[in-house]
């Protein structure tokens, strides 16, 4: 099933926004108004700071972004539930009801949840785009490159997919501070 032009044509804005919101959640990743006896706030607290983000291995990264962004369930509650059941918690929410940030207390990477959009972030290091493009191709037959120069926010690379279901999987290379994440996006235009 092949995607509308007008969808192709609205995602790399789509996709700069959700990366924005990303941003935005992960700028204060740990950080809590006040002390609070909230079991999640309490986690939080708890992770080790470099764990909010950590420096996955290219496995780590890839198998996290396809067992949750890829063949996991396409909802986004479903999605959470799935996060919340591999002890993953969430970082609340910057911006209401469009971005959530979940982090876990090891290596695995961060995940970031939109009602179109999910992305398995960590710090960048050598070896995650290669895994990364093997991946695209030997799991996305007919997947059709995208000129990711018409994206915005450092879209490295960009594919478009039929399956699982409809969408664009990208790459995306985010200067923070002193580090650089690297990110691996699916984005559903008809994800609810």
């Amino acid at each position: 099933m092949a995607m509308a032009q007008t969808s192709v044509r609205k995602a790399p804005a789509a996709i700069a926004r959700a990366a924005w919101l990303a941003c935005v959640a992960l700028a204060g990743a740990g950080c809590s108004e006040a002390v609070t006896t909230d079991p999640d706030q309490a986690e939080l607290r708890n992770i080790y700071h470099v764990y909010g983000v950590p420096k996955s291995s290219p496995s780590q990264l890839v198998n996290t972004f396809s067992a949750v962004c890829v063949d996991g369930p396409a909802s986004r509650a479903d999605k959470e539930e799935t996060l919340r059941d591999l002890s993953y918690v969430p970082v609340r929410e910057w911006v209401p009801g469009e971005s959530q940030l979940f982090v876990v207390d090891d290596r695995r990477p961060a995940v970031v949840l939109t009602q179109k959009m999910c992305m398995a972030l960590a710090e960048a290091r050598t070896g995650q785009s290669e895994r990364f493009e093997d991946y695209v191709e030997s799991s996305f037959k007919g997947a059709r490159p995208l000129n990711a120069e018409s994206f915005a926010r450092n879209i490295e690379r960009a594919w478009q997919v039929d399956a699982p279901r409809p969408g664009i999987v990208a790459s995306q290379r985010e200067p923070y501070q002193a580090i650089t994440r690297y990110g691996l996006i699916f984005f559903s235009p008809g994800a609810t």
